[in-house]
């Protein structure tokens, strides 16, 4: 069938009491332009219209053009969604008839509005804030990390999917072509924006339940080391002419690094983070498959340093060591954290290695070092004094502390996801239960104006049965007699009519001429006066059953409960802020306990007693 334009969108969403199937839609206010034409957010598959309703902000996608299994698709990601609820993903509905256009019905995707800045335009507004890209650099990486332990691919991540909050909040968008494991085979509309992907992913014909969720590990690749290196220099958006319709990279890059400016930036960059950054991402372009490109790393930014101290660590292990008891495993640090060590100037932290730590530890290792088998060889001391370090580090009370600290962090992290999931599914459920009691006020209010119609149907056709009689009276008692005729008024109800008939029996008048009886006229007033008793009892009841459906109904019951459950939900989400605020303070305080700062404090106290000793 052909599908409708923005612009038949546009017309037919200016009524939408008309336009939507959706009841919560209907009375909706559609954001309008200057012009005050509804307010269009149009690509290439979609247009999207924000539009108020009572329960908030809401998103209302509308198709341009049909895509295979769209419906089965949007059904198997909200199943699989509702398994793993995923904080940077908005809440949808797919509605099949949703929308009416040229008289037909057309689908529609219904969301809930996501605040924020599209990733490209926050970028550029906060070039000069290098605390912020980082921070978001981490907060991607979690992202990433996120969807592949849910088993999913987002399939099109790009800037214009990417929406960042003024706080640094990332939310993803359309999600026309993720996947899930019951998706797998599916066709696609697209295989993602150009400037995102790598050159071999063409078609999805290699893609598995097994390997799908590589997908996404280029393109997030392509922001992440975006977001890193202008974290490190952000004159990079400039002499890469970023920000039209892509980061640091286009596609031409991928296809040619070569010759690509960008790639040739990042290698003669004086910085050595921003260098291993350009080789991260250019071993990624030249890998011979988009699905054989790794993960975006933990902390790609490795030192010669460290790599050198690998090595030393690695050689040894295998030739000089010997048997160490394991120290109890420690949950692993937040990767997030990792993302950016030893890349910026560390904060004075509270908490270190004091030098009586050092030399205790040194004296240690030294004693342990004298009773092995490599006391002959007295210069693999250092070596092994750095790698016994090393090895010890997990065991230092400091790290427990730190790592304790860190474990609480990541608790109430946990914690605050599901609290926000409760908050979700109790909005849900507050909406769909003032749904129920608004049908059920409306059906009741429905009844009332029936009853109210009857009501007035039968005053009207008692009136109209009224002035017949009258009419009747007067005629035939004029038929009759004009003189007696004159003599009487018009009758005001059926006491009169009654009055009237019984004049006419005193007078000269026979029944004859006369053709309706007193009786059929006390009859009629009795059937009149019954059915306005009756209809008016009704209307009481009615009155009553909404003023307790309005007032204290089971249905009001469990919106008010709901709504009270909402509020104490919203209570316990900002005392977990305010916890995980007092927590992130005290883990501040362990930012110094790490393994190179140890290893380095512990070279300047060898070097200070070697020059002591020397004078």
């Amino acid at each position: 069938m052909s599908w409708p334009n923005p612009n038949e969108y546009i017309e037919a969403i200016q009524s939408p009491q008309q336009a939507f199937s959706d009841p919560e839609l209907r009375p909706a206010k559609v954001a309008t332009n200057r012009f005050g034409l509804p307010r269009p957010i149009s690509g290439n598959f979609a247009t999207v219209f924000e539009v108020q309703t009572e329960r908030g902000r809401s998103a209302v996608r509308c198709f341009l053009r049909e895509v295979t299994n769209q419906q089965e698709r949007y059904a198997a990601v909200a199943a699989h969604l509702r398994q793993h609820a995923l904080p940077f993903m908005v809440d949808f509905e797919y509605q099949p008839e949703g929308i009416r256009v040229r008289g037909r019905w057309y689908p529609i995707l219904k969301m809930d509005w996501a605040d924020g800045i599209r990733l490209d335009t926050y970028i550029e507004a906060h070039l000069n804030d290098s605390s912020r890209l980082r921070h978001l650099a981490e907060s991607w990486i979690a992202v990433c990390r996120s969807l592949r332990e849910a088993r999913i691919a987002h399939g099109d991540l790009q800037h214009g999917n990417v929406q960042v909050s003024e706080d640094g909040v990332i939310t993803l968008l359309d999600y026309d072509d993720m996947i899930v494991p019951d998706v797998v085979g599916f066709s696609s509309r697209e295989i993602g924006h150009r400037h995102y992907q790598h050159p071999s992913r063409k078609d999805e014909l290699a893609i598995t339940r097994n390997n799908f969720v590589q997908i996404d590990n280029f393109s997030s690749r392509v922001i992440g080391v975006s977001l890193m290196a202008l974290a490190l220099d952000p004159s990079l958006w400039e002499k890469t002419k970023a920000g039209d319709e892509n980061l640091l990279f286009r596609d031409v890059d991928f296809v040619k690094p070569e010759t690509s400016v960008s790639f040739q930036l990042l290698a003669e960059h004086s910085s050595p983070q921003v260098r291993a950054l350009g080789h991260d991402m250019l071993a990624a372009a030249q890998a011979r498959s988009y699905l054989e490109v790794e993960a975006l790393a933990l902390n790609p930014l490795e030192s010669p340093l460290t790599r050198s101290r690998n090595w030393l660590v690695s050689q040894m292990l295998e030739r000089f060591a010997p048997p160490v008891p394991e120290a109890p495993p420690l949950p692993s640090a937040p990767a997030d954290s990792w993302v950016f060590d030893h890349l910026a100037h560390e904060p004075p932290a509270q908490v270190g290695f004091s030098d009586q730590f050092l030399t205790l530890e040194r004296l240690k290792l030294e004693v342990q070092f004298d009773r092995s088998f490599l006391k002959s060889m007295r210069a693999a001391f250092y070596p092994y004094l750095i790698w016994m370090l090393f090895r010890r580090f997990p065991t230092y009370p400091a790290v427990i502390e730190k790592e304790q600290q860190a474990q609480g962090q990541r608790d109430l992290e946990d914690h605050l996801q599901a609290a926000v999931a409760q908050r979700k599914m109790l909005s849900r459920l507050i909406v769909e239960a003032d749904r129920r009691w608004q049908q059920e006020v409306a059906a009741l209010e429905q009844i009332a104006a029936q009853v109210s119609g009857e009501m007035e149907y039968s005053l009207r056709k008692e009136a109209r049965d009224r002035a017949r009689i009258e009419r009747i009276l007067y005629e035939q008692t004029q038929a009759a007699n004009g003189q007696n005729a004159t003599n009487i008024q018009a009758a005001g109800d059926w006491d009169d009519l009654a009055r009237w008939r019984a004049s006419l029996e005193q007078s000269d008048v026979s029944d004859e001429v006369v053709s309706i009886s007193a009786e059929d006229i006390r009859l009629t007033a009795d059937r009149y006066s019954d059915a306005h008793l009756t209809l008016a009892a009704r209307q009481q009841a009615v009155a009553r059953q909404l003023a307790a459906l309005q007032t204290d109904s089971d249905s009001l019951a469990l919106v008010n409960s709901l709504r009270l459950a909402l509020e104490e939900n919203e209570q316990e989400i900002s005392a977990i802020k305010q916890r995980q605020a007092h927590a992130s303070d005290d883990l501040r305080r362990y930012q110094g306990i790490t393994r190179f700062r140890l290893i380095a404090l512990m070279l300047r106290l060898l070097l200070v007693e070697t020059l002591r000793a020397a004078a």
